[in-house]
């Protein structure tokens, strides 16, 4: 009985012996790491590009940030004195238009005429053919005006009242036409800087003053 049992005993330990070596044998091929894993390693430690903002040097940050602004606050430096160059002049122009009826005509023209060369920036020989060509304007317009007051009087007092308008539109169309040809001639010689763009959209209205 003791032999048999020893012979069991020793037989279920090699059994042991034998599975302990198969599972030895398995394990390091099972705990070996996956190569994706490698990989995704790698993918992880790979630094990433730095952001130019980030990395700029101090000196360029703080020109590109000052940029913008500066410009922005030279523009608008620009445009008010722009505007309130403006402003004096129309406003000057409008006092002497105040005063105008006590003044002599000749001496009212040559000051205004003066003082809008001045504005538009106009010297030497552009200020001359300036003056000359808006007095020579003036007349004509001023001739147009009288003409169409004399023909609006001589209209016969029988016309009805839709052909009384009628011809009165025509003899103030004939005034407008002639009016545009002289205004044309006033504003051919402005150019396209910005003060004499806005004067020139100011035209009508200055002549109206000045005549």
């Amino acid at each position: 009985m003791n032999v048999t049992k020893a012979i069991t005993a020793a037989g279920l330990g090699l059994a042991v012996l034998l599975a302990g070596a198969v599972m030895g044998r398995k394990a390091p091929a099972e705990q070996r790491p996956e190569p994706r894993v490698a990989a995704r390693s790698v993918i992880l430690e790979t630094p990433e590009a730095p952001a130019p903002s980030v990395y700029a040097p101090p000196a360029e940050r703080r020109e590109a940030s000052r940029a913008t602004p500066t410009v922005e606050r030279q523009t608008l430096a620009a445009l008010r004195r722009q505007r309130r160059a403006d402003q004096e002049f129309w406003d000057e122009l409008g006092g002497l238009v105040e005063v105008r009826s006590s003044v002599a005509p000749a001496d009212y023209r040559e000051h205004v005429t003066s003082i809008t060369t001045g504005y538009l920036g106009l010297e030497n020989a552009r200020a001359v053919v300036f003056e000359r060509t808006s007095a020579q304007a003036l007349e004509q317009i001023g001739r147009a005006w009288k003409v169409r007051d004399e023909a609006i009087l001589a209209l016969p007092a029988w016309l009805g009242a839709d052909e009384r308008a009628r011809k009165e539109r025509e003899i103030q169309e004939r005034y407008e036409e002639a009016k545009r040809q002289e205004v044309e001639r006033v504003e051919a010689l402005l150019d396209g800087t910005p003060r004499h763009l806005r004067f020139r959209g100011r035209l009508g209205e200055w002549i109206d003053a000045v005549r």
